[in-house]
């Protein structure tokens, strides 16, 4: 995939402060800007309704938005034209396979023998109680198994793409299998777990009043799943207690910030949490903020809908006007004048392990600022 192009003012800041590194050199590690690159509804052709997007393992980046579902192999974005695109308000990658659910419409996208994308129907395989004009819109990959969700409907289909479908009266709020087990939270704040003999739900503790409603929730790989509940608790459940983290994060207008997306890094012991108008937030498995990004650190708007990590190392973010790739964790980073360093840089140099810039408006020198819990 291409990488995003930093700022040309930025250009010879990152040249020498990668040159160390990469000859090996032990040296300090800065915290700067990392790159950004944002699309809008003219570059990808479509509009700036966004539902989703997915990233397969190669790198391909598939997005759902109300004008139909686009492709971006990293150089340019492309329509994928197949009867119900523009209703897709859900889909994920697996291997080479396109999962896609939208407007009564649970399904896979496959080339055909001539290479033209095709929609296969799995739907119509599914028990009758969850067929009819209902609108699929969250999917995931929990385990082996892909999870779909509606209002008051769950589909579970299992790697031999057999469907089973359940509806609840309560409303579902968020679905996940940990370790084998499927579990559905309601909106009327109780946890229900598949008894797979009987196959039938059947409630467990906490109890509902203990027991808060899912908002959003992603399998960490380690026998732990990470939430957020509609009381914007963010946490932990291992299968018996939800343990939330004890965050103390504030916007730049001194406000709690409202967490509507959870994206998971295991490899990096990290999660990203999206918010409605507060920006990007970046924490540790015990709740420390590790950074946060709003259109002071290069985004283009401070609303951040959903979160999808790609397999080079970049956070790709659903937002409000476009969608943006943010390089972080990542090997390059850059500063400006939200940094504290203001003008165009002329010259930089490290001396006694401390990096000193020269710009247009006077001589700069980094100076480390630790995050809190750091």
């Amino acid at each position: 995939m291409k990488p995003p192009r930093p700022h040309p003012r930025t250009r010879l800041l990152l040249g020498v402060l990668l040159l160390p590194a990469a000859l090996g050199w032990a040296i300090p590690i800065e915290t700067g800007l990392p790159p950004v690159e944002h699309f809008r509804g003219r570059d990808y052709g479509g509009s700036a309704d966004n539902r989703n997007l997915a990233i397969s393992d190669l790198g391909l980046v598939y997005l759902a938005n109300s004008s139909g579902l686009f492709e971006y192999d990293g150089v340019r974005w492309q329509p994928l034209g197949f009867a119900g695109a523009n209703m897709v308000g859900d889909m994920l990658v697996d291997g080479n396979r396109l999962w896609v659910a939208g407007s009564d419409a649970i399904g896979i996208v496959e080339p055909d023998d001539l290479g033209i994308p095709r929609f296969r129907d799995l739907l119509s395989e599914a028990p009758e109680t969850i067929r009819g004009q209902r609108f699929w819109t969250q999917m995931q990959r929990s385990e082996d198994a892909v999870l779909v969700q509606s209002e008051h409907n769950l589909a579970m289909i299992d790697g031999k793409e057999r469907v089973r479908g359940w509806t609840f009266e309560a409303g579902v709020g968020g679905a996940f299998v940990l370790r084998g087990s499927l579990y559905v939270s309601l909106y009327d704040n109780s946890l229900l777990r598949l008894d797979p003999g009987e196959e039938q739900f059947i409630s467990l503790p906490p109890p509902p009043e203990e027991w808060i409603a899912l908002r959003s929730a992603r399998n960490f790989g380690d026998g732990r799943i990470a939430q957020v509940n509609v009381n914007n608790e963010v946490g932990w459940f291992d299968g018996e207690t939800f343990r939330p983290l004890p965050l103390d994060l504030r916007d730049d207008a001194g406000e709690e910030p409202e967490f509507v997306s959870l994206a998971v890094l295991p490899e990096h012991g990290l999660l990203a949490l999206g918010t409605v108008r507060s920006g990007l937030y970046i924490i540790d498995e015990e709740g420390h903020l590790r950074a946060h990004f709003t259109t002071r650190e290069g985004l283009p708007e401070d609303s951040v809908h959903r979160i999808v990590p790609d397999p080079a190392g970049g956070l790709w973010l659903v937002q409000d006007k476009g969608i943006t790739r943010l390089e972080y964790p990542g090997p390059v980073v850059y500063y400006n004048e939200y940094s504290g360093l203001p003008g165009p840089g002329t010259a930089v140099v490290r001396h006694q392990g401390r990096i000193y810039t020269a710009t247009t408006s006077g001589l700069f020198r980094l100076t480390e600022q630790p995050l809190p819990g750091q």
